[in-house]
């Protein structure tokens, strides 16, 4: 494997090795530096007390992701695929084990074997027909879509505040990767001006926004000490009616 080797994944590279090929796909990572930036901004509102250095964390590792999908989308070559791909895959790691234990309060044993448990998920992918470059690549990320969803039904279930935020992420995150998976299918109807684009920049731009309601969801609802939300009791007819 040559660390140089060029990589064609999007629309919008289509066949050049150029360092300006993906113009769209490199601007629109400002978006992930924005959210950043604001949810920094939304945590330094907080009393001291209750700055958590997770949130802290989610917030350096949605920066490297804008650092490394940039340095993906000019250069296109194996070294900086891993520059890419490495915050992303620690921010869900990282993110799930925290929203397992803040949030649904799993002892930390449990939610670090539950993590443990996803992490061997997107290998087992690759056995599925057509392996990992199913639904151009998008597939891999369909695991990480469905445990945030599952924790964002079971804290609304709950009562628990922070459940919207989740839930909004979820919605976000279906639609990101919907535009991710049909890149390369729609690539022939989204030509500006002789360069076709593709749907990839729309991928970093919802993406960016579903990491900032992540963060504000883990800021303003995942403090440690915060109530425990129990199980809502189903509610049924009375007795005797």
């Amino acid at each position: 494997m040559d660390w140089v080797d060029t990589i064609f994944s999007y629309c919008e590279r289509a066949g050049d090795t150029g360092l300006f090929a993906e113009p769209v796909n490199t601007i629109t990572n400002i978006a992930f530096f924005l959210a950043a930036a604001l949810a920094h901004l939304h945590q330094r509102k907080q009393p001291s007390i209750n700055r958590d250095i997770d949130c802290t964390i989610f917030i350096v590792l949605v920066a490297l992701m804008g650092l490394g999908s940039t340095l993906f989308h000019v250069f296109a070559q194996r070294w900086a695929l891993v520059a890419d791909v490495v915050p992303i895959t620690i921010f869900i790691l990282v993110y799930m084990n925290y929203a397992l234990n803040r949030f649904l309060n799993l002892t930390p044993g449990v939610s670090f074997l539950l993590t443990g448990a996803y992490l061997m998920t997107a290998p087992a992918l690759a056995w599925i027909p057509g392996g990992i470059t199913g639904m151009n690549g998008s597939v891999s990320f369909v695991p990480a879509f469905l445990v945030l969803l599952t924790v964002g039904l079971i804290m609304q279930r709950r009562g628990h505040p922070g459940a919207w935020w989740l839930l909004t992420a979820a919605g976000v995150f279906a639609v990101s990767l919907t535009f991710r998976t049909i890149d390369k299918a729609v690539c022939n109807y989204t030509v500006v001006a002789d360069h076709a684009t593709g749907t990839h920049g729309l991928w970093h731009i919802l993406n960016a926004t579903l990491l900032y309601l992540l963060i504000r969801g883990a800021i303003d609802h995942g403090r440690h000490g915060e109530q425990t939300y129990e199980v809502l009791t189903p509610v049924g007819p009375k007795e005797g009616t």
